[in-house]
């Protein structure tokens, strides 16, 4: 499977997840320039911004370690945009989703307020 394969698969597999935690999702995939929401849905009065890491094993480490803070600034800058495009005002959480593909099935790893956007 390619690393777009495995990309795809693991979104589709957390937004599943994530309805049945009970979040409504609101996008997916939301573009801004060259930035990239992978999903982003309400839960509990926020507005929760989740980026999804798949692998299909661990030999390059933990999915959740991929988010670099980078990566973080992007997502950061990204919300704030979706924020103005669709004049929401809401409190933000930075959830992590990691999926690990295995032959048994997937194995899901939730990391809730992940990072901060202050910080």
């Amino acid at each position: 499977m390619s690393n777009k394969q495995t990309g795809s698969k693991g979104e589709q597999l957390a937004a599943s997840y994530l309805i049945e935690k009970g979040f409504v999702l609101l996008d997916t995939n939301w573009r801004f320039h060259h930035l990239e929401l992978d999903i982003v849905a309400l839960k509990d009065d926020f507005l929760v911004v989740i980026e999804v890491k798949s692998r299909t094993s661990l030999d390059s480490g933990e999915p959740h370690e991929w988010v670099s803070r980078k990566k973080q600034l992007h997502l950061i800058h990204a919300t704030n945009a979706y924020l103005l495009y669709h004049q929401l005002q809401y409190e933000i959480r930075f959830d992590i989703v990691a999926i690990l593909l295995t032959s048994e099935g997937p194995v899901f790893s939730h990391f809730e307020d992940a990072f901060s956007a202050i910080g």
